[in-house]
Parts: structure tokens; sequence; C-alpha cells
């Protein structure tokens, strides 16, 4: 047996050496076992060591020294050190005046203890397990440590090798406490504070392996909480300067999260999450910089990376293998993500001269990717308003939304409830609006914006179309409507200022539409109903629908029935142009399901010059109008085909093989072409002025040809009845 007792420095010497001392010194110590060790040593006034070591307890080791006033240290250790190098052990060495040091050992064997302490700290350790090791240096002005272990493994970094210390402290006010709960294996927590009113706060309740955390704090007024509930959990989080802040808690297996923060003072003062002056409903209000992180699925990882003043991360995982990515840097710069779908991602990059972007994604459908990157400046009225904001829900399965955002006071809407649908929103400028909403599948939507004031909607609903919208210039309006159709393109490119451009294609599918206007004020609205209809084609942007350049040009396409085409161009310099152009049965129906769908239509408007004005009806099957006016104040008008009326007839088309051709050069004039019946053509060129033709057939296989080059021409042809024909030619 041996027993070692070594206490030096009694109140008796103390009291002939520094007569001048108030000498309040005591040492007990109670030993009850083998290979028990214990060394005192006191110096200065009121210092207190209480020592117990009990039964059993081979191969401890106490020794505390006490060098300065009202200093205390209580050690107790019961338990057996079985492994490398007989450990179980505690150092205590206090320097400075009011330190406090409480240690209890109790259970298993190799447990370890080191607190060094310098100035006014405050540090109690309480292991009680096996393997359980923990370190504390502090040093600094009311700096506390409070260390609690209950399990196997557990770690506050290594007592006994000053690279891997845990609870670090050096600053002021600093304060950590960490608790590793219920029995557990390899949970591990380092933390290291030096600066002004730092505060960690480490919880590991976990029944697993390998939980970590590790948190850095440097600068002033920063504070931590973490809390793991999970097995193979990580969290790393690392604040440099003032006044941040960051919460995180786990649940689950495997989960990561990484948090980095730095920044600035805040010259604002305390404020709310969502950045406002005063403190939210709970009284809440925060200093600097935010992070909070709520996981409870399995291996999911989070990445908070935020440098700047006044920014906010809020991240919530319930799902499982979900990933989460946010860096902020700048002014009031806010993320909220929320993630309930499994394998989910989510990427945030924020930040900007000015800052106060807004992003919030939520993810509760599987596979689902959402992309934001936004750059703000402040650069429009309101000043100091929210700058970029972008909001994404994916409801469904493998959903991916990308959205990128530059400039000032921008809005981006994505809301994908369907499966497969794919969003990409590309914003620069100021009050640029965005709204893609796609309940269909295999949907794709692709905003691209440029300039101010532009707003683009797309609404997808069916399956496997795909809708494009390209905007630059001013106060421009884009809609698209995709319902209930299959395989069907949509592409808008606006050019100038004030353009208007509505695209509603339904039901069944294949419809095309292509819109392309440049110039100020031209406004274009396209419905399709039917399939197989065209106006341009999103695939082949050479193959063009509604082209408008100049200003105040409008083009009216609706096509209700099947396999139709519409072509409107109208060109530069073409003030005033008017276009519609109006195909199939539209609507008509009887006993309400539709008849007679326009088959095979084509209808084909080019318009140069002012005032031009084109109207085409058709009605029937494979019909087609072509009309062509170069000019000023030229008017064509081509009504093709009939449609029934009655109780059995009711909507069914007469017209078919119709085709009418009309070509005005010149100046005023004018043409009517009216066509009822079947396999009737009419073709009409005017070369000139004040020119006027008008023709009208009712019947069948009539023919009527006019060609006027002259000046103030008039020529009317009206043929009811069947093989007629007619031709006029004025010079």
């Amino acid at each position: 047996m041996k027993s070692l007792f070594l206490l030096t420095a009694s109140a008796s010497v103390l009291a002939i050496a520094a007569p001048a001392l108030a000498q309040s010194n005591e040492s007990d110590v109670l030993q009850n076992g083998n290979d028990s060790s214990v060394t005192v040593t006191q110096e200065g006034s009121e210092n207190d060591s209480f020592v117990t070591q009990t039964a059993t307890s081979q191969f401890s080791d106490t020794q505390v020294t006490q060098a300065g006033t009202n200093a205390l240290s209580t050690v107790t250790q019961s338990g057996v050190g079985t492994s490398t190098d007989d450990r179980n052990r505690v150092v205590v060495a206090q320097d400075g005046d009011g330190a406090e040091s409480i240690v209890s050992q109790s259970g298993g064997d190799r447990l370890e203890v080191e607190v060094n302490q310098t100035g006014d700290s405050y540090s109690s350790v309480d292991q009680s397990g096996v393997s359980s090791g923990a370190e504390v240096n502090q040093t600094g002005d009311d700096n506390e440590s409070y260390i609690v272990q209950t399990g196997s493994s557990n770690q506050v970094g290594d007592a006994l090798d000053a690279s891997e210390s845990g609870v670090v402290q050096v600053g002021n006010g600093n304060f950590s406490n960490i608790s590793q709960g219920n029995p557990g294996n390899r949970k591990t927590a380092n933390v290291t504070q030096i600066g002004d009113d730092n505060s960690s706060d480490v919880d590991q309740t976990t029944t697993g392996p390998r939980s970590r955390v590790t948190v850095i704090q440097t600068g002033d007024g920063n504070d931590s909480f973490v809390s793991q509930a999970a097995d193979t959990a990580r969290v790393n989080v690392s604040q440099f300067s003032d006044d941040n802040f960051s919460d995180v808690d786990q649940s689950g297996d495997g989960s990561e999260v990484t948090v980095n923060q730095s920044g600035g003072n805040n010259g604002f003062g305390p404020r709310s999450f969502n950045g406002t002056a005063t403190a939210d409903s709970n009284g809440i209000a925060y200093d600097n910089n935010v992070s909070l992180v709520n996981q409870s699925g399995a291996d999911s990882v989070i990445t908070v990376d935020q440098n700047g003043v006044i920014n906010r991360s809020a991240i919530d995982q319930s799902a499982d293998d979900a990933s989460a990515s946010v860096a902020q840097t700048g002014v009031y710069n806010t993320s909220a993500i929320d993630q309930s779908g499994g394998n989910a991602d989510a990427s945030v990059t924020q930040g900007g001269p000015h800052g106060r972007n807004v992003s919030g994604i939520v993810q509760s459908g599987e596979d689902a990717s959402a992309t934001v990157v936004q750059t703000a400046s402040d650069l429009a009225p309101p000043s100091r308003s929210p700058t970029q904001e972008s909001f994404i829900t994916q409801s469904g399965d493998d959903a991916s939304a990308l959205v990128s955002q530059t400039g000032d006071e921008n809005l981006s809407e994505v809301t994908q409830s369907g499966d497969f649908n794919f969003a990409d929103v590309n914003q620069n400028g100021v009050n640029l609006t965005s709204e893609v909403n796609q309940s269909g599948a295999g949907t794709s939507a692709v905003v691209d914006q440029d300039g101010e004031e532009n707003t683009s909607t797309v609404t997808q609903t069916g399956l496997l179309n795909a809708a494009e919208v390209i905007q630059s210039g001013d106060g421009n309006t884009s809609t698209v409507t995709q319902s209930a159709t299959v395989l069907s393109g949509a592409l808008v490119v606006q050019s100038g200022d004030d353009n208007t451009s509505t695209i509603d294609q339904s039901p069944i599918g294949g419809h095309q539409a292509n819109v392309l206007q440049s110039g100020d004020r031209n406004t274009s609205s396209v419905d399709q109903s039917g399939l197989a209809q065209d106006a341009g084609s999103f695939i082949d942007e050479t193959d063009v629908g509604v082209i408008q350049a100049g200003n105040d040009g409008q083009s009216t396409i609706t096509q209700s029935g099947g396999l139709q085409s519409a072509f409107v161009e109208q060109l530069s310099g073409s003030s005033g142009a008017i276009s519609t152009i109006d195909q199939g049965t539209n609507g008509r129906s009887v006993f309400g399901v539709p008849v007679g769908f326009g088959v095979g239509q084509i209808a084909e408007v080019t318009q140069g010059g002012t005032d031009n004005n084109s109207a085409i009806t058709q009605r029937g099957t494979a019909q087609t109008a072509r009309v062509t006016q170069a000019g000023i104040g030229n008017m064509s008008t081509i009504n093709q085909g009939d449609v029934l009326t009655g109780l059995f007839t009711n909507g069914i088309n007469t017209g078919s093989d119709n085709e009418a051709t009309v070509n005005q050069t010149g100046v005023e004039g004018t043409s009517l072409i009216d066509q009822l019946g079947g396999d009737n053509e009419a073709t009409l060129t005017q070369g000139g002025n004040e020119n006027s033709s008008t023709i009208f057939q009712d019947g069948d296989l009539n023919t009527a040809t006019v060609s006027q080059n002259g000046m103030v021409d008039v020529s009317t042809v009206n043929q009811i009845g069947n093989s007629n024909t007619a031709t006029v030619t004025q010079n």
C-alpha cells in the first residue's frame, strides 16, 4: 500500500513568513485506497482545499496549487483508473482572486481533469463514467465554466494535451457550459473563446457514436448554443467580430452543421429576426448576426457563413440526407430554409454593397434542389428597403429552381407542386417581378429580365410544357399560361418599353407560340385551344410568330381547333398597326361537345408602314389567308367559312379549302374578302394610292383575281353561286 499526503505552506508557516497577511488557508485530505497521491500547495489568504479519495480509488492522483486570495478547490474522486499510466487524476492550479474549482469524479476508469484559472474565474467539473476527460483554462475576468459528463468515452478536448484542449477562455465575462448526457460513445466538445462577453452552451444528449462540437469565438458579445441529440453528428461554429449569435439544434444520425460568422459593429442597435428596430412578439432582439439551425433528420449537412452586420439565417431540417448552404455578406440579409423532404438541396448566396436581401426556401418534396444568388444595391426609393426578395416553395419531387437577382427591389416567386419541374429566373435591374407556378409534371420555365418595372408570370399545369420569357427595357409585361396541355411551348422576347404579351395554351397540347416584340407599347395576345397549333415555333426561334417593331402595334391570335398556324409580322416603323387572327370553332359546341374543329388553317400577316389593320377569321378546314401590306393607312379583312346554327348543327363549320391572298403596296388601300362555301380562291394585288377592293363569294369553286395599279381605283366582286370566275385588272 502506498498513501502519500503532502501539505506545504500551512497556516502556521505563513503566519511566521508573512505576519502582515491575513492567514485563512485550510486543507483537508482524506484518502482510502491504493496508490493514491495528493499534493496541495497554497499561498496567500483565504485559500481552501478539500481532497477526498475513497475506497478502491487506486491509481488516483490529485494536485492542487493555489496562489492568491479567496481561492477554493474541492476534489472528490471515486473509481478505478485501470489503463494507460494508471490514470484517475485531477490537476487544479489557481492564480488570482476569488477563483473556485470544484471537481468530482466517480464511477469508471481513466477519468481526468485539469483546470488552470487566472483571475475571477469559476469552474465546476463533474464526471461520471468511463474514459472521460476535461480541461479548462481560463484567463481574464468573470469567466465561468461548467462541465458535466455522464457516459463513456466523453471528452472536452484532451486533459493532458494542450493542443487538444477544451474550454479555453481568454477575455472578460466569458461563459461556457458543456453537458454531455446519457451513456454514449466518442462524444467530444471543444470551446475556445477569446474576447469580451462571449457565451457558449453545448449539450450533447445522445446514444450513439462520434458526436463532436467545436466552437471558436473571437470578438465581442458572441453567443453560441449547440444541442445535439443524434448519432455521428458534427457541429463546427466559428464566430469573429462583434455581437454574433448562433443557435444549433441537431437530432438525427450523421448530421453535420458548419457556421462561420464575422462582421462589424452593429450601430443600429438590437433587432428582431426580421430586422425591425423592436423585439419580436416573444420579446427577443438580437445584437447582430444570427444563425439558427434545427436538424432532426439523418445524414443532413448545413453550412452557414455570414460576414457583415445584422444578417439572419434560420435553417430547419427534418429530412434525411438534406443539404443546406447559406453565405451572406453585407447588411440586413435574411435567409430562411425549411427542408422536410429527403435528399433536398438548398444553396443561398446573398450580398452586395447594400444588402437587405431576403430569401425563403421551403422544400417538402423529395430530391428537390433550390439555388438562390442575390446581389443588392440601393438604387431606387424607398431607401434602405428590402432589395432582392426570392421565395421558393417546392412540394413536388425532383423539382429544381435557380434564382439569380441583381439590382434593387426585385422579386422572384417560384412554386413547384408538381414533379420533375424546372425553373430558372435571372433578373438584373430595378423593380423586376417574376412569378413561376408549376403544378404540372416535367415542365420548364426560364425567365430572363433586364431593365426596370418588368413583370413576368408563368403558370404551368400540364405535362412536358416549356416556357421562356426574355424581357429587356422598362415596363414590359409577359403572361404565359399553359393549362392541361402536353408538349406545348411558349417563347416571349420583348425589348423596348411598355410592351405586353399574353399567351394562353389549353387544353390537349402540341401548341407552339413565339412572340418577339421590340419598340414601345406593343401588345400581343395568343390564345390557343385544341392541339398542334402554331403561332411561330418555340423550338425554332427562326420560325417566328408575332414580330412587332415600332410603336403601338397590337396582335391578337385566338386559335380553337387543331393543326392551325398563325404568323404576324409588323415591321419597324409600323406605328399603330393592328392584326387580329381568329381560327377554329372558338368554343362553339353541340350539347356541350365541341365540333367542327378548324383543321389545317394558316393565316399569315405582314404589315409595314403606319396605321395598318388586318383581321382574319377562318372557320372550316384547310383554309389559308395571307396578307402583306406596305404603306400607310392600309386595311385588310378576310373572313372565310361559316358556322352553322341550330339545335343539332350549332358550331359546325362548313367552309373548307378556301384561300385568300392580299398584297397591298401603296397608300390608303383597303381590301375586304369574305368567302363562304368551299374551294373558293381570291387573290388581290393593289399598288398605288387610294385603292379599294371588296370580294364576296358565297358558293363553291369560285375564283376572283383583282390587280390594281394606279390611283383612286375601286373594285367590287360579288359572286353567289357555283364555279364563277371574275378577273379585274386596273392600271
